[in-house]
């Protein structure tokens, strides 16, 4: 009879520890991933091409927040803002730091387009407690000096790097010099600024 009593015990606390742990988000087996859309050419597993004004390619944070059985967890709340090389990067309001609720697969998505910028960048993701840092990848922008406006001071930085290699200024992401291509990018994107 005594030994079936320290039995029972560990299989109560064990139950225990399962109700207790089923249905509370897990960093084990949520995850938190980056990637660009593409639309400047870039391969957007890796990099981006982004503007303040939001009209190239829009990074987005896909979040999926399971406890530690895997199950999917709806209707959590969810944090998410960017992290390394910050001051490297200028955000337009309310693009920096994001709120959303998990749906019924337990996903959100974050979409970060109006920002300048350029370095490798990567986000951390919070929900109750748990935090989730997500894969990093290379941003570029005409907006070089992250001020959040391509002006006169991006041209000089841009012009100074133009017929050498130079990631930040590669913005068809051809790995090769900085050419007439990467400038018609820059020309297109001179002016602009956060949208109002």
């Amino acid at each position: 009879m005594k030994a079936r009593i320290p039995a029972l015990t560990l299989i109560l606390i064990f139950m225990v520890a399962g109700a207790v742990t089923a249905g509370v988000p897990c960093a084990g087996t949520s995850d938190a991933d980056c990637f660009g859309d593409g639309a400047s050419g870039c391969n957007p597993s890796t990099n981006a091409c982004v503007c303040p004004s939001g009209d190239v390619d829009v990074i987005q944070v896909s979040v999926t927040i399971r406890d530690c059985y895997a199950n999917v967890l709806p209707g959590r709340t969810v944090d998410c803002y960017p992290t390394y090389n910050l001051d490297d990067f200028c955000f337009c309001p309310g693009v920096e730091y994001q709120q959303g609720t998990t749906d019924t697969f337990g996903q959100v998505c974050f979409f970060y387009d109006c920002f300048g910028g350029c370095a490798y960048i990567g986000f951390t993701v919070e929900c109750e407690g748990i935090q989730l840092i997500s894969n990093q990848m290379w941003v570029g922008s005409p907006d070089l000096d992250a001020t959040c406006f391509v002006g006169i001071e991006d041209f000089a930085m841009f012009a100074s790097a133009y017929g050498g290699p130079d990631d930040c200024c590669d913005y068809d992401c051809s790995g090769g010099n900085i050419n007439l291509t990467d400038f018609a990018i820059f020309a297109a994107h001179y002016g602009h600024g956060c949208p109002e």
